[in-house]
Order: C-alpha cells, then structure tokens, then sequence
C-alpha cells in the first residue's frame, strides 16, 4: 500500500514525467524548435534502409531499420515523423528502468526516481529527438535488465528466457549489447542459482535471434565488423592519447549528469572491495536490500562496457555514446542512495541538495536543447557564435531539390562520391538510381551495395560531387573526367553555381553531367 505522502510524491512525478514526454514529441514537429532541423546523414541513412529491409547492413545490425519501417506509409515525406517514435522508446526505458529499481530494492521512491532522472538525463533528451540507434539500444537494455532482476527475484526459468529473447533482439540493435551478456554470465556464475543446461539454453535462444546477422555478415564478408574496427581506428595501430581519455570522460560527465557520473567515478574507488565479498551478492535472490548489493550489481552491469570503451579512448579513437547503457545502472544505483533512510544526517543532506541539482541541470539542458535552433540561430546572426553544430545537417535538402529539378530526360542515375550526398539523395530522391563513384574499397552501404556499374557508366549520368572549393580541384576533376567520358558538362541550371554543405565554404558540390555515348 502507499502512503498518502507516496501518492503525493507519485501525482506530481507522473505529472512531470509525462509532460516531459510530451514536449519531446512537440519540439520533434514543432517548425519553431527542432522540428526545423534536417535529417542528420545517419538519420537518413536509416530510414532510406528502411525502405529496403534486410537482416544486416554496413555500419549496423538490422533493428533501426525494421523499427522504422512500419512509419514508411503514414510519415511519407514528413521525414520528421520518423523521429517520434525515438521518444517512446526513452519513455519505455524509463519505465523498465523504473521496474527494475524496485524490483532490486523494494522501495516505491527509488524507483519513481530512477524513472525519472533517466528520462531527464542529458544523453535521453539527446537522443530521443533523433532517429537513433542508441533510443533503442537503451529500451533493450533498459528491459534485459529488467528481466534479469526478475529471474533472481522469482528464481524463474521463464524470466531468464526473457530476458535472453531481449538480448537477442538487442544485439540486433547494436552489437555493444554483448557487454550485458558478459555481465549477466558474472552475475549467473557468481549466483549459481541456474544449472549449466539452463544457461545455454538461454544463450542459444538469443544466438538464435542474431544468427541472421551473423549470416548476412558472412555472406557479405563480415563489412560491419571491419567498419567498427576502422571507428576505433585501430586498424591503423594504437598510441597512448591521454587528450583522448580526457575528452571521453568530460563527454561522459555531459550525458550523464555530472554529479551522477561523479558519484558513480567515486563509489567505484571507494567499493572496490565489495566484489571479493559473497554474502554482498545473497541479497540479489531476496526481497530486501542493501545499498552494497544494489552498488554490485550496477558496477556488474557497468564496468565492462566503461572500462572497455575507457581504454579504446586511450590508445585509438571513441564517440561520446558508446558507454550510454551504463547509464540505465548508474541510475539506479544514484536513485537507491538518495532513496535509502541514512542515519548520517550529513550524509543525507548531501545526497538531497545532489539530486536538487541534477534536477535542474537536467531540466534546463532539456529547456535549452529543445530550443537550441533559435537559440544558436540568434547567437549566430548577432556574430556572437561562429560554429552553430545544426550547420552538419544544412545543404542536403536543397541539393536533392536542385537536382530533382534538373532535367532528367535522358537519365535517372546519379553518383556521388560522399556518403552524405548518397543518404540524403536516395532518401529524397527514391525515383532515381543513386550510386556510389568509390573504387578504392568500401567504406558505406553504396559502396557495397550501389557502386557505378560499367554498363551504367554508359548512359547519361549526374555526378554530385563534393570537391575542395577552388580552382585547382575544380580543374583537376574535370580533367580526369574528361579522360574517361566523350561528355562533360558542368549543370548551369538556377542555383548551381556554388553549392555548399554542413556549412563549410572549404568544399562545393559540383554537379556534373557526363556520358559516353559518342564512343561507338
């Protein structure tokens, strides 16, 4: 039962909580907030694949695509529309995020905390309003460690297997999700609460679920795995970057709240210990708690993911977002501290006056974000900021305009040596053939699955190409395209003359048209 001063406290959170999911979902169509922001080339790259549904893809296992797909009838061209479901998908892990806390501590104001701040957290009002993989990385997380805090609790065969169900899925998501199952192994061995026979049946049952992944990556030879290699860089050796390491940990000090991270950084110095005691993981089976087992818990489920992506930033390169799916058990570990009846009145105080103000760094990084287009717009056209970050997504639209009203008579097809200008012109221009002009490898999904073929090479064809804007480059280009084609002519049409995207004057766009058809 909950007190009248838990129903309270409850009214008032769900009050706040929904309205935040709201305004998600307002600044998403809202012409005036972010809902004025072009696709980011990734975005576009998603729903384009969407379009086409296969169980593997270059950069990425297969899930943001299927997710995607069933908006491809009622978003149409309404591209923003296909950025709504990614708050739905935060609202849910904040939901299992929620579940999970009380699950693990039984208490009713951890959990609507825990709920709460995840929805709040800097890196979920960042990704919610994008079309991103990360939204649904972390609701597979979100609901694996759900499920799993259910298996020990009931002793269920039944919630293992849901959980394995959700690791499947997961994994064809982002392949990150392997660092759950090595933290769910720990926790199983270490609890020895299943038999052996039960745990691979749990393990095959998700190897099930990612075995088309596994088949399409073979069939193709394994492009997805070498792309996440050539991320790290580690392909071309390893060098000690402390700068690196730094700029990791102040990124994860922003998505994370930095009092969250902070205390998370320092109970891992402080609680080291707590993982060569045993009885520190009894609690795990039972329905009471301490705040040591919770703290084992999250660290299990945390550590080998940001000790992992810790030293990748050391020795090659990381993004920001890579460790996020710490943030579903640092949360609840920061919730159960601030939720738990302290004796130390210090103590107490402290953790009450951190949540005030991670209330209100998160609120107000929400407020500023939904509004940052006006916000980076003014500063911009007062000259008091010269890098505006929305510039990355500005340029596409009105290229793929331009060239849609090009005369294409003569031809449909269309190659590009930028995997930007590929996304964006397959996913605005769906009745031409788009192709990709790189020779030397491949490095996109058009490398590998839309290169310039040499019987298209025949017929007439618009290059989109982005090139370094000056006169050498410009001759260079035209040169070598002379050297292979009978026909070269620069597109004259209105508004080509200088093209530019993300706004960098360093590169134009050149849109040329070519064939061979005098070469009989």
């Amino acid at each position: 039962m909950l007190t009248k001063n838990n129903k309270t406290f409850f009214f008032f959170i769900s009050i706040l909580f929904f309205s935040i999911v709201f305004a998600k979902l307002y600044a998403i169509f809202s012409p005036s907030l972010l809902g004025s922001i072009d696709l980011a080339i990734d975005e576009a790259q998603y729903i384009f694949w969407s379009k086409s549904l296969e169980t593997g893809y270059f950069s990425k296992p297969p899930f943001i695509a299927w997710v995607l797909s069933p908006l491809n009838q009622s978003c149409g061209e309404n591209y923003q529309c296909y950025r709504s479901l990614q708050p739905i998908a935060f609202f849910l892990s904040s939901i299992f995020c929620g579940l999970s806390t009380f699950r693990l501590t039984n208490n009713f104001i951890a959990s609507c905390l825990s709920a709460f701040l995840f929805l709040t957290l800097p890196l979920s009002t960042f990704y919610s309003q994008f079309a991103t993989t990360d939204a649904w990385l972390l609701l597979l997380w979100s609901a694996s460690t759900f499920f799993f805090i259910m298996t020990f609790r009931n002793g269920s065969f039944f919630w293992l297997l849901c959980c394995a169900i959700a690791v499947g899925i997961g994994l064809l998501t982002k392949y990150s999700m392997i660092f759950f199952c090595i933290s769910a192994l720990f926790l199983l061995l270490k609890l020895n609460q299943f038999s052996w026979l039960k745990i691979v049946i749990a393990t095959s049952i998700a190897l099930v679920i990612f075995f088309p992944n596994i088949v399409w990556n073979i069939s193709h030879d394994f492009p997805t795995l070498k792309h996440h290699v050539e991320m790290t860089s580690l392909d071309k050796g390893t060098e000690v970057q402390i700068g690196s390491l730094m700029e990791f940990f102040i990124g994860q000090f922003i998505i994370f709240s930095p009092i969250i991270f902070l205390i998370f950084l320092v109970s891992l110095i402080k609680n080291w210990h707590l993982f060569h005691t045993e009885r520190n993981l009894i609690g795990l089976k039972e329905y009471h708690y301490n705040v040591k087992e919770v703290w084992v818990f999250s660290a299990a489920f945390s550590l080998p993911l940001f000790t992992t992506v810790s030293f990748l930033s050391l020795i090659s390169e990381t993004e920001i977002n890579w460790a996020s799916p710490i943030s579903i058990p640092i949360v609840i570990y920061f919730s159960t501290l601030v939720a738990r009846e302290q004796e130390n009145s210090t103590q107490s105080n402290f953790m009450k006056l951190s949540l005030s103000i991670t209330f209100i760094i998160n609120l107000l990084f929400l407020l500023l974000f939904l509004n940052s287009p006006k916000i980076f717009g003014n500063l911009s056209a007062h000259g008091l900021l010269t890098t505006n970050p929305f510039l990355q997504v500005e340029g596409y639209r009105t290229i793929a305009n331009i060239v849609r009203d090009l005369d294409h008579s003569e031809g449909k097809i269309i190659a590009s040596n930028d995997r930007g200008l590929l996304a964006t012109l397959s996913l605005y221009l769906p009745n031409y053939k788009i192709r990709s002009l790189n020779t030397t490898g491949v490095y996109n999904h058009w490398d590998l699955k839309y290169p310039l073929s040499e019987i298209e090479k025949k017929e007439r064809l618009l290059f989109v190409l982005l090139i370094n804007n000056n006169k050498d480059a410009l001759q260079k280009i035209m040169k070598e395209l002379k050297e292979q084609f009978t026909t070269v002519e620069i597109a004259t049409a209105k508004n080509t003359g200088n093209l530019t995207i993300q706004g960098k004057t360093t590169k134009k766009v050149l849109l040329v048209w070519v064939d061979k058809e005098d070469m009989v």
